[in-house]
């Protein structure tokens, strides 16, 4: 079966509420009255037709527009105009004795299927027919899993399944699941990384054991993030690995150098420079000239809004408060109401205001509980993430 539409002209008085429907041919807004015609074809033989009916209406009051527009398409040219403001309406072309509230469309009138009214879907229970369906998807998402968990325990044995891309989103779903694994997917992704040769299996595998590390738990991350900080400073982390190289900061301030190093280095640049910036207010320490320093860059107009925000939640949890609210910056946006969130204690985690995250997560990869903001922009409002 094959529905048809065309627009045509016609000549009908009745008035309904606007179409769902504006084609091209409509947006014309011609003066006279638009008609559209639906035809039902079966192997190439029309055995239905519908005509429906709009126009462009006046307002009672009507107000005139003009003014002239560059038009894009083709050779860019301005285009003026003059012309009095209307709405777009739809006539009522269903016969009176169809149930209007049922049969809206063409196709529905013509093919009897009538549309669901406010009643049937507030009593509605499903068919019968899904009955035996419906168990077995609630039981898909778990399936997945089980399966992401199994790919996973072959990669760390060393075999090489085939692996679809973005598995790692699919572990991090369950860090509690994943904390079993932290030993082996540690030692695993080195050798992964020091044997790659551009395989994407190999990439995506790589990807998987980043994004499963982590979203681990802290306890979790806590025995391996040894290993994971050697792997950092060995990987150019900050480029390769930007998640991972924050949180190898877990490892105490036995990392304090390195990332001090790194924060005042010109080797970081672009977004990525916030990635020391956040390492250090995990550690929660820094020597009196990378806080100066720091208050140098929240300070500064050359710092961009994403920036300050990992200035902003670091300052804080190395105890400058006082300073962040002396110097608080002219956010845009919703940055405002996220830094007054912030500075109330609110989303504040045991690793740091907001859980030692910037405003939102700038890169494309996925973030764990363990790292992620802890406050969400949600229906207007600064709410905590996890909570409705």
């Amino acid at each position: 079966m094959f529905v048809n539409c065309d627009s045509r002209k016609a000549r009908r008085r009745k008035w309904s509420q606007p179409s769902s429907t504006v084609t091209p041919e409509v947006w014309k807004r011609k003066w006279e009255i638009g008609e559209q015609l639906t035809e039902i074809l079966v192997d190439g033989k029309v055995i239905g037709s519908f005509k429906t009916a709009s126009v462009w209406r006046l307002p009672l009051f009507p107000n005139a527009a003009i003014g002239c527009g560059l038009i894009s398409g083709g050779t860019p040219a301005w285009n003026c105009f003059a012309d009095f403001i209307r709405s777009h309406i739809a006539i009522d072309t269903v016969p009176d004795g169809v149930d209007h509230e049922k049969y809206e469309l063409p196709e529905s009138v013509m093919l009897g299927i009538p549309k669901y009214t406010a009643a049937d879907l507030a009593d509605f229970r499903g068919f019968k027919q899904n009955d035996e369906a419906l168990p077995r998807i609630a039981e898909e998402p778990k399936r997945v899993e089980d399966d992401s968990f199994d790919l996973l325990k072959q990669i760390v044995e060393g075999k090489n399944p085939t692996t679809p891309v973005a598995l790692g989103n699919s572990l991090a779903q369950d860090p509690e699941r994943l904390a079993p694994f932290a030993e082996s997917m540690a030692k695993r992704l080195p050798e992964i990384v020091q044997s790659y040769q551009g395989n994407t299996q190999d990439r995506y595998q790589m990807e998987a054991l980043d994004t499963a590390l982590a979203a681990l738990p802290v306890t979790a991350f806590s025995t391996v993030s040894d290993t994971i900080f050697e792997f950092i400073q060995r990987n150019e982390g900050w480029q390769r690995f930007p998640r991972l190289y924050i949180r190898a900061a877990e490892s105490g301030t036995r990392t304090l150098e390195f990332y001090q190093s790194q924060f005042t280095s010109e080797e970081i640049r672009g977004y990525k420079r916030l990635l020391p910036v956040l390492a250090i207010c995990r550690i929660g320490q820094a020597s009196s000239e990378i806080v100066a320093e720091m208050k140098q860059r929240f300070t500064s107009a050359s710092s961009d809004e994403h920036y300050k925000s990992a200035l902003f939640v670091t300052l804080l949890k190395l105890g400058e408060e006082a300073f962040v609210r002396a110097n608080m910056p002219v956010w845009s946006g919703n940055y405002p109401s996220w830094a007054e969130a912030v500075l109330s204690g609110s989303g504040k985690t045991a690793i740091g205001p907001n859980n030692c995250m910037t405003k939102e997560w700038g890169g494309a990869s996925y973030l764990g509980a363990a790292m992620a903001p802890s406050l969400r922009w949600n229906k207007g409002q600064w709410s905590i993430r996890g909570q409705t």
